[in-house]
This record gives C-alpha cells, sequence and structure tokens, in this order.
C-alpha cells in the first residue's frame, strides 16, 4: 500500500473541502478547514473568521444566494498545483467552476488555496480567488 505524503494530504485537504461543500455537511466542511481562516475575493478586504460559528454563519448566507440567486447545484475543483510548500504549508494554484444540475459551467474563479498542518491534520486556512468568468460570489465577498 502506498503511503501518502504530507504535499498529497495537503491538496487532498482543497478537495475535501469542495466535496464536503457540496455535500453541505457542516461538521465536515468546518472540520476540514485550520482557523483562524482568511477569506479574500477580487477587490474585496480580506475576511478573517475567527472561528467556525463565524464561517459557519457566512456559507448559510452563501448557500441561500447560490441555490436561490444563481440556479447553483454543485462546485468543482478542476486545478490544485503545488506552487510553494514548506514542511507545515502548501499553497496551490487553483481552478474551480460553480456548476448546473446539468453540470454546465456558469462560473468559473482562480486563485491560490492554502493548506497548513496543524496538530498533525492538514487543513485549508487560506483562500483567495479572482473570478474568471461569469458572476461568481466568492467567499470573502461582502455580504452587506
Amino acid at each position: 500500500m502506498k503511503k501518502i505524503n504530507d504535499k498529497e494530504l495537503a491538496v487532498q485537504s482543497l478537495y475535501n473541502y469542495v466535496q464536503f461543500f457540496n455535500e453541505k455537511d457542516k461538521d465536515k466542511i468546518l472540520n476540514c478547514l485550520h482557523f483562524p481562516h482568511m477569506a479574500h475575493s477580487e477587490n474585496n478586504d480580506p475576511i478573517i473568521y475567527k472561528n467556525k460559528d463565524e464561517l459557519w454563519e457566512y456559507l448559510s448566507f452563501l448557500y441561500n444566494k447560490l441555490e436561490t440567486e444563481e440556479d447553483w447545484d454543485h462546485s468543482t475543483l478542476d486545478k490544485a498545483v503545488i506552487i510553494n510548500s514548506s514542511k507545515n504549508a502548501v499553497q496551490c494554484s487553483v481552478e474551480f467552476n460553480r456548476r448546473y444540475k446539468n453540470k454546465q459551467s456558469y462560473a468559473s474563479a482562480v486563485g491560490i488555496f492554502t493548506s497548513t498542518k496543524k496538530d498533525g491534520k492538514w487543513g485549508l486556512q487560506l483562500r483567495t480567488m479572482i473570478p474568471s468568468s461569469g458572476n461568481v460570489t466568492l467567499a470573502g465577498a461582502n455580504t452587506k
């Protein structure tokens, strides 16, 4: 059986986040992240979520917006390529798409996700994204 190395675990943590986001599994989503958790999008100031409750409040708002205004069905992480790494942090260039039920993309974004290793566990801790097509609401967007 092949042993999975730290870089593979770090990248897998990014895919886990998207999978659990699609499943709307609150506990799994929040447990695959590290806090404080930073999200930044486009020309918005970065938002730092201090804890799970703060982030879940935002994600609840986002789910409602995605489903009522965008007819969102799921998101896909289509690329995660390591661009920098150290013993306890891995930065990946990422591309993802928001998709309708028929799997057609209606919006995409590119950016950098950083996974960190804390207490022996890899988790997504920083997301900075820029829309590349369509109208996409990204984590870190102003909700007011």
